[in-house]
């Protein structure tokens, strides 16, 4: 055989491989291009590259964003405004890796690797810093910026009156404490940590009130607004919602692992409905009583033209209750409709 009738016919079969691929490839790009279910009503840009940490106020009208090349910003998203920039120092050596907003906005918490900060949200200024001996992996604050909840490292939780000085360290878990809720008026804490228990107590008294054992470990947990419920997320298999009444299981979230890690929570104001984002950025909307799946967004982000999910950071709802607001590692923050 001649060279060039064996280069015409191996380009024949190069061909006929390549254009089933190139069909499947252009029915993919069809698919993604026309689900406009994921499109958002709004889109904003909070973080130019990426982010650490996010939180989103019960009311839809603020958000925390700590990025990683412009400090952390305080935003009001009426109008997309940065209202404040926060920082601890040297971006390299004290990136902010948790946020929250008290239920009431009257205050922040920031905390880096070792320290945190309280700040007022008026003023746009800080009330103290403090240091802790373990390191710091959540953070909670009350209404009026008066008690703040830390979960630490060293197996121990720290809830500190900021107004009288008291320090109470409540020792009820062996091992890292991974996630932390406080009640809007600083009186019950809810912990989660490395011994797969969830304890739900006292911040007076440090009784546990309930406590709920997994067999996995647990990646966050949040009380509802008028502390009627427990959302609590275990990796990759279970994600339940406890009466916090009674201590029994008021359902489970449908899907089970398909659902992915959920890795932000929020409960709508009557605490009905529940919204969670997801490491793949999948946003689903519950609703509580059953834990029926009502509505599911995506939130995607385009490299190399290929949509990819973003790690949702932080998920609430809008004032009025008709949308649900994200934030994702992309440094977008989203606004999707609800049906």
């Amino acid at each position: 055989m001649l060279y060039s009738e064996w280069k015409s016919k191996e380009i024949k079969k190069i061909s006929i491989l390549v254009k089933p691929c190139v069909l499947v490839l252009f029915c993919i790009g069809f698919l993604t291009g026309c689900n406009d279910a994921s499109k958002p009503e709004k889109q904003w840009t909070h973080a130019v590259n990426s982010m650490y940490s996010a939180a989103i106020s019960i009311d839809g009208h603020f958000a925390v964003v700590s990025s990683i090349n412009h400090g952390t910003g305080y935003w009001g998203l009426a109008k997309n405004q940065r209202l404040y920039t926060w920082s601890h120092g040297k971006k390299d050596e004290q990136a902010i890796l948790h946020v929250a907003i008290s239920s009431d906005n009257s205050h922040v918490v920031t905390a880096d690797k070792n320290s945190f900060v309280v700040w007022d949200t008026l003023k746009g200024t800080s009330i103290g810093y403090w240091k802790m001996k373990s390191h710091i992996k959540s953070v909670a604050i009350s209404n009026r910026g008066r008690y703040v909840l830390i979960g630490l490292v060293n197996d121990k939780a720290q809830h500190i009156d900021l107004l009288t000085g008291r320090r109470l360290e409540f020792l009820g878990h062996e091992g890292t404490i991974n996630y932390v809720d406080l009640s809007s008026d600083g009186k019950y804490a809810l912990t989660m940590a490395n011994d797969y228990k969830v304890l739900f107590w006292n911040t007076k008294t440090a009784q546990v009130i309930h406590s709920w054992q997994y067999d996995a470990r647990i990646r966050l947990g949040l009380i509802s607004p008028s502390l009627k419920y427990a959302f609590i997320s275990v990796t990759g298999s279970t994600f339940d919602v406890w009466d916090l009444n009674t201590g029994k299981k008021v359902s489970k979230l449908e899907g089970g692992t398909r659902e992915g890690i959920i890795s932000a929570a929020a409960f709508s104001k009557n605490e009905e409905r529940l919204v969670t984002g997801s490491a793949d950025g999948t946003i689903r909307l519950w609703q509580v009583s059953s834990g029926k799946r009502l509505q599911t967004w995506l939130s995607k982000v385009k490299r190399f033209f290929i949509p990819n999910g973003a790690i949702i950071y932080a998920v609430g709802f809008s004032h009025n209750q008709q949308s649900v607001i994200t934030e994702a590692s992309s440094g977008k923050g989203q606004v999707w409709k609800i049906d």
